[in-house]
């Protein structure tokens, strides 16, 4: 499985992403009301961090998965899905790997939105501003000895979805009328 530290096409799109977003953030003359999306792929196989992130993380890290092997416990579709994956005799060092290159490339993006939401402040100002940040999926990274997003687990399933800005996180008004009792 395919993880260390380094620099992939992943880490690069979202540089580009990143630059796009805040050279128009920085040129726009508009004053007209603005929606921008950044569509980063990151944290996304492959498992390649920065390397500085990724010993970090590394180091950080206790092994993540028992030594002993659970297949037989396991539903016979995630037994099926795993060996069709290749995954079955992943070792704990390539596990260890993956997660702390994950990790590391969580935390890159939450810099990269750092540097996104800094523009937007000394541009547009964040008076009049909604950031929402959301996932498409989750990464089981070694959990259960399982790896990426095809799986009906909750580290698969569950997703990130914030917000935040004026008026986020407020009370809804209640209604004048309320019907039933």
């Amino acid at each position: 499985m395919k993880s260390g530290k380094g620099y992939s096409v992943v880490q690069q799109y979202d540089d580009d992403v990143l630059n796009d977003a805040v050279e128009f953030l920085e040129h726009r003359t508009d004053d007209r009301p603005l929606m921008l999306t950044g569509g980063f792929v990151s944290p996304h196989p492959p498992y390649i961090a920065r390397p500085e992130l990724f010993e970090y993380y590394y180091d950080q890290l206790e092994d993540p998965i028992q030594e002993e092997t659970f297949e037989e416990t396991l539903h016979p579709a995630i037994a099926d899905w795993r060996k069709r994956r290749n995954v079955s005799d992943v070792t704990i060092e390539e596990w260890r790997r993956v997660r702390a290159a994950y990790y590391a490339n969580v935390q890159d993006l939450d810099e990269r939105v750092g540097k996104i939401m800094e523009t937007v402040e000394r541009t547009l100002g964040l008076d009049n501003t909604i950031l929402v940040y959301v996932s498409d999926h989750g990464d089981s990274i070694g959990i259960n000895n399982l790896i990426w997003k095809t799986t009906f687990f909750d580290t698969s399933v569950k997703i990130p979805f914030l917000a935040a800005g004026p008026g986020i996180g407020e009370a809804a008004p209640r209604p004048a009328v309320q019907l039933g009792r």
